[in-house]
């Protein structure tokens, strides 16, 4: 924090505003007339970027999936309706076609002796036509764990969609503060630019009214204009760079263009940034994502032994209909009728343990995959931690260096100036002085900028 308050107290001392335009380097950018500053930018990153919208639809769809789970606990309904009619009756019994003498021959005595009174023809077909319609639940009562460890599952999954949400967002940021950063860099180098050719200007007059007065020659003159080319030369190839740089950071956020506006302070930007701590790793989502991989792999293999377990499974069913029609009987209600039915079913796998047996070993290959991998991964966040800590004590080191060199860079340029107004330098040294300055003025922005992205990362990471 306090390295923070040094760069925000460097940028806006009194001295800055003209040999030192680094100010701009917190200045803020303008979209359709308002200010955007960096908590602005990532702001309508988090509401318009189509990476973190993507992640949080992973977000919703694991909780459906999760919701899907659920509702294995309950008994499953359904409903069904169906029907027939055939060409012919499916089973036709004439009892005069009977191969059999004598059962053909009691057939037409009990015919002859009954038939009439009960109004029967002598012969009489069935299941010609029919329908029936009705509705069945059915009721897991033990699928050998599969349910209990699938509702776990789906609630593992639902946790590590959203530590991939949260990576996928902070990742993003990240993105965004660097596009930023790159905007703003640019854009100072820009303003260093136009200081710094401000300052030709003046010098340019001064050489041409010594030429004039025959102090000076035509070569000191062309001296200074070739570098005020050199100048234009790079603010042609600044200006395409951050026209795409805009164009690269309004795409991330959301917006059709970017408009620079350097009118102002913004000290939100860096102003929140906190030392780096060593104990980051141990609340980031990378480790909780690890443990839930871990955890998954154990509820998958406890899926594959359920499996191989007995299952449990109760019913009933109510139907109304009539799937037998008897032609040539006279039935009541014409044979339509309601019925139901109550069933059990027990289901003991006798040759699945052979595959389950290889689904178990699969699956502890998998568990002793995933803790390895939690493992490896977590030492590697420790050294990124590591790395990231070391980025911001190595530009924080940078940054008094360059501040050091920036200011050295100032007086001597100040003193080729007095030097050469008095005659005791050459153009040839005054220009070296001031591309000397402008260089250590470059590196200065980029280390502070460095700094900053530094600072920030060490916090997230």
């Amino acid at each position: 924090m306090q390295k923070t308050k040094k760069i925000l107290s460097f940028l806006l001392h009194p001295s800055s505003s003209i040999l030192y335009p680094l100010s701009f380097l917190l200045c803020p950018l303008c979209v359709m007339g308002q200010e955007l500053t960096l908590d602005s930018c990532l702001a309508l990153a988090q509401r318009n970027n189509a990476e973190i919208l993507s992640a949080q639809l992973e977000v919703k769809k694991a909780q459906e999936v999760r919701n899907q789970a659920r509702t294995k606990y309950f008994p499953q309904i359904s409903g069904l309706a169906g029907g027939y009619h055939a060409l012919q009756p499916l089973l036709d019994l004439n009892p005069n076609e009977l191969a059999n003498a004598q059962a053909r021959d009691l057939l037409n005595s009990l015919y002859t002796a009954y038939g009439e009174t009960l109004g029967l023809n002598d012969a009489f077909a069935m299941f010609r036509n029919g329908a029936v319609a009705g509705v069945m639940a059915v009721q897991p009562v033990y699928m050998g764990g599969k349910i209990v460890a699938g509702n776990q599952l789906a609630k593992v999954g639902v946790e590590a969609a959203q530590y991939q949400a949260q990576i996928k967002e902070r990742d993003v940021l990240l993105q965004v503060e660097e596009s930023y950063w790159l905007v703003v860099n640019l854009q100072a180098k820009q303003q260093l630019i136009d200081a710094t050719k401000a300052l030709l200007d003046t010098i340019e007059v001064n050489v041409q009214q010594a030429v004039e007065a025959g102090l000076a020659i035509d070569n000191d003159l062309l001296r200074v204009q070739l570098k005020r080319n050199e100048l234009e030369a790079m603010q042609i190839q600044l200006t395409d760079g951050l026209d795409l740089a805009s164009r690269a950071l309004a795409q991330s956020i959301g917006l059709d263009s970017l408009i620079l506006h350097p009118s102002s302070f913004i000290l939100s930007s860096v102003s929140s940034i906190n030392s780096p701590s060593g104990e980051q790793e141990a609340s980031l989502p990378e480790t909780a994502l690890l443990d839930a991989g871990v955890k998954a792999a154990q509820l998958r293999r406890r899926m594959d032994l359920a499996d191989a377990l007995p299952h449990v499974i109760l019913g009933g069913s109510y139907n109304y209909g009539n799937i037998m029609h008897v032609e040539g009987v006279d039935l009541r209600n014409d044979g339509w009728k309601h019925n139901g039915l109550l069933f059990a079913s027990v289901q003991i796998p006798l040759t699945g343990w052979w595959e389950t047996a290889h689904k178990l070993k699969e699956g502890r290959y998998a568990i002793e995959q995933a803790q390895l991998q939690q493992r490896d991964l977590g030492e590697k966040l420790v050294l990124r931690h590591q790395q990231a800590v070391n980025a911001v004590h190595k530009t924080g080191a940078l940054l008094t260096q360059m501040e050091s060199s920036a200011e050295l860079a100032r007086r001597n340029y100040e003193l080729a100036q007095e030097s050469y107004q008095a005659g005791l330098c050459s153009i040839t040294e005054l220009m070296e002085a001031q591309t000397l300055y402008q260089k250590a003025q470059t590196a200065l922005i980029d280390t502070q900028i460095q700094h900053c992205i530094a600072l920030h990362r060490s916090q997230v990471l």
